[in-house]
């Protein structure tokens, strides 16, 4: 299976997933995954849990989970029906431990994906698609970007913009836009990312450049 396509799969979690593979560059065990996707979660609304998302990841081959030779062994002990040896306490009653975790790691394929920086592709397609909408999206990255803003404090800056009035688009189609290539995020209010700041400062450049030309010209 390709790897883009459990994105396709798992619709809305685009973020969690990339934050898992970039975690997994670095080998974790399923209880430190759980802790770093569960931060994205937290803000995401997902109806799906990190052993889920995982999941999906293996299945489409971007992550593979290596068990702890504990693990190996009691799956080993399970499938040839033999009894599993349990610890005993100082009291000499007996203790049932769980294995050690082995650890999640991302795969060639996964790695590929990752090198292959899908997010910015889609950030250039965007820009190409929404050319005539560059100022409207500079506005609100340039809005946000002086502080975490409300929906409705979006709405109010950017619904009344002349260039959305026809075809008439509004707020949330922009906020969309922007999130699914990383450029905001929400966290109790919505956030200018790291990449959000770079298109920022890319589309203020454009925007000059386009200016001097045209200061030239005339």
């Amino acid at each position: 299976m390709n790897v883009e396509e459990v994105f396709k799969a798992a619709p809305g979690c685009q973020k969690v997933l990339m934050t898992a593979l970039k975690a997994c560059r670095t080998p974790r065990t399923p209880s430190e995954l759980d802790s770093i996707m569960d931060e994205v979660l937290r803000c995401n609304r997902s109806v799906y849990r990190p052993a889920e998302l995982r999941a999906l990841l293996e299945r489409y081959g971007a992550l593979a989970y290596e068990p702890s030779e504990e693990e190996q062994a009691a799956q080993a002990a399970l499938e040839t029906g033999e009894e599993p040896e349990l610890a005993v306490d100082e009291d000499g009653n007996f203790v049932t431990t769980a294995p050690a975790e082995g650890v999640w790691a991302i795969t060639e394929a996964g790695v590929a994906y990752l090198d292959s920086d899908p997010i910015g592709a889609k950030a250039q397609a965007l820009l190409a698609k929404d050319a005539v909408y560059l100022p409207v999206y500079r506005a609100l990255l340039e809005f946000a970007a002086e502080c975490p803003r409300d929906k409705s404090a979006i709405d109010a800056v950017i619904d009344p913009h002349p260039l959305v009035q026809n075809p008439r688009l509004f707020a949330g189609y922009f906020l969309g836009e922007l999130e699914r290539i990383d450029a905001m995020e929400w966290a109790d209010a919505w956030h200018v990312t790291e990449r959000g700041l770079d298109l920022l400062e890319a589309l203020r450049d454009g925007e000059d450049d386009e200016s001097g030309v045209a200061a030239k010209e005339a």
